[in-house]
């Protein structure tokens, strides 16, 4: 990164910084195109490169868009999502100077949780402390230690880590478009339109944010387990380990959330008798039963007590900070009943808020418009009904299971609805194909039945 001062010009030298950092960022784009032209996982998709391609600088010219908008609305780097977990990282890479040992101890979390790291780099970050600490792993580390990994290829630049993060993300999404193609092989386009094309997933999965190594994490984990379970080909167990262990040290609850779907839909797989709702509801009645075991067996980590406590934590922040969407929310209370109580709130809040009059700011809109636009395709996909056989009812209950979920435990633990509509983000693709899948194909429009070559 280049030093600017008054002494070297100190516009000159910021005007020639960004410059090198697109050109360096240009690079690094080109490089990542021929390693998708080249890539076999990306070949076998089924999807044509100049697709790939068109996506992939899609999400880097949204990554770009993300960083000047948290530039101009969010000038505050120390409270910047964007930002801060960049500068942290940059504290942690610049002890490679002079004391590599500390940055690679920091790195891989070897010995680094004592009064010397603390003194030396925690207290001049921003993330990695948290105002609320609790007895779980703190998952800003991940992205904090991703981003100073990345410093060793940036050099500094920003929008290196922003390109890196797109490929990676595009990774993950591609592998959630393969684990699903079989399932929707009349109607690719579609498929196409709803994993890759939401608003919300190309604007905050494209940013040097959790939610870009959250798709890779997750993009793999549903791909290799999906395939583990219809093909039974174990070569595919270490990608789905590697995205399940990236989940569970970035965002812990989407493995939570995903677990009961992957159980159900394995089950109802080897079986194939009867009917799958009833697979899935066995599921979902053996694992409350599990919880409430667990919760009696480790009370200190009681998942009701834990839910309850984030959303404790949340309200804290929001008038800590003085957040202008926190949402009127019932109290959690810490147990089942109250999870059941707050179910309805809870989707109302994930699925629907913020709505057209609560608009108090130009950013909300687009959520609003991408808001209406999926209540739509619900109406739509259920007034178009098809019938479903009992593979596809199985299929189609495992999208729903997961989105079901995540929408219960982000509105039942987050009463902010700017937090609201990053959390839920993972969600969409599968509330997208829910429906999707549901409408009759002579209803879709013919560009979302055509081919992708």
């Amino acid at each position: 990164m280049l030093r600017c001062s008054a002494q070297n010009g100190y516009i000159w030298c910021l005007f020639m910084g960004s410059v090198v950092e697109y050109l360096l960022a240009i690079g690094y784009t080109v490089l990542f195109l021929w390693v998708i032209h080249r890539m076999g996982f990306f070949r076998r998709s089924g999807i044509s490169f100049r697709w790939l391609a068109g996506i992939f600088i899609l999400k880097i010219a949204a990554g770009v868009l993300l960083s000047l908008v948290y530039t101009f609305y969010y000038p505050d780097r120390a409270t910047a999502d964007v930002f801060r977990f960049f500068d942290d990282g940059k504290v942690m890479y610049e002890a490679l100077k002079d004391t590599p040992q500390d940055y690679f101890q920091m790195l891989f979390g070897v010995d680094n949780d004592n009064a010397y790291f603390s003194e030396q780099y925690y207290q001049r970050m921003n993330s990695w402390i948290r105002t609320y600490e609790t007895n779980l792993y703190n998952d800003s580390h991940t992205l904090v230690r991703f981003n100073a990994l990345i410093h060793l290829l940036s050099f500094g630049f920003f929008q290196v880590h922003t390109v890196v993060m797109c490929f990676l993300s595009l990774l993950g999404l591609t592998a959630l478009y393969r684990s699903f193609s079989g399932w929707m092989a009349d109607r690719k386009p579609a498929l196409l339109l709803g994993v890759f094309a939401l608003p919300s997933v190309v604007f905050w999965g494209s940013g040097v944010l959790k939610e870009g190594l959250l798709f890779f994490g997750f993009g793999l984990l549903v791909y290799g387990a999906l395939r583990l379970i219809e093909t039974k080909h174990w070569k595919y167990l270490p990608l789905a380990l590697l995205g399940g262990g990236t989940l569970l040290i970035l965002k812990f609850y989407i493995l939570l959330a995903l677990i009961p779907g992957l159980i159900a839909y394995g089950g109802y797989t080897m079986i194939k008798r009867g009917r799958p709702w009833m697979v899935y509801a066995l599921t979902y009645l053996g694992l409350t039963v599990l919880v409430l075991l667990f919760n009696s067996a480790f009370p200190q980590y009681d998942i009701f007590i834990l839910l309850a406590r984030k959303q404790l934590d949340f309200f804290g922040h929001a008038q800590l900070t003085q957040s202008g969407s926190l949402l009127e929310a019932t109290t959690l209370a810490p147990n089942l009943w109250g999870l059941v109580r707050n179910a309805p709130e809870a989707l109302y809040f994930s699925w629907l808020r913020p709505l057209p009059w609560e608009a108090n700011s130009p950013l909300m809109w687009p959520n609003i418009v991408e808001n209406l636009l999926l209540l739509g395709l619900a109406i739509w996909g259920t007034v178009h009904l098809r019938k479903l056989s009992r593979t596809a009812q199985n299929q189609w209950l495992f999208l729903g299971s997961f989105f079901v979920l995540l929408f219960l435990l982000v509105g039942w633990t987050t009463p902010v609805m700017g937090a609201i509509v990053r959390y839920k983000v993972p969600a969409l693709p599968f509330y997208a194909l829910f429906f999707l899948m549901l409408v009759r194909k002579e209803r879709l429009p013919k560009m979302l039945q055509s081919s992708l070559s």
